[in-house]
């Protein structure tokens, strides 16, 4: 799977669980400011990742959002736990 593959299948997760426009989902967009990503729904976006990429998130990485920030640091996380 290429970087553009991985992007529009995170982009659709991303519109399905925020409800927000599709381009908006940028790969410089900001989770919590530009999309409205808030703690209560990182754990449903880690699980359709975790089933669409086939890999398992461990609980203490969706627990630290301060470490993922962009869109872009999702993508990184997926081609590395894709590895």
């Amino acid at each position: 799977m290429n970087k553009t593959e991985i992007f529009e299948k995170l982009k659709s997760i991303l519109v399905y669980h925020l409800g927000v426009a599709d381009d908006s989902v940028t790969m410089e967009a900001l989770l919590v400011d530009d999309l409205g990503v808030d703690p209560l729904i990182t754990m449903p976006i880690a699980m359709a990742i975790e089933d669409a990429f086939n890999f398992e998130i461990p609980d203490e990485v969706v627990d630290s959002v301060d470490d993922v920030v962009s869109v872009k640091d999702v993508m990184n996380y997926i081609i590395e736990s894709m590895k």
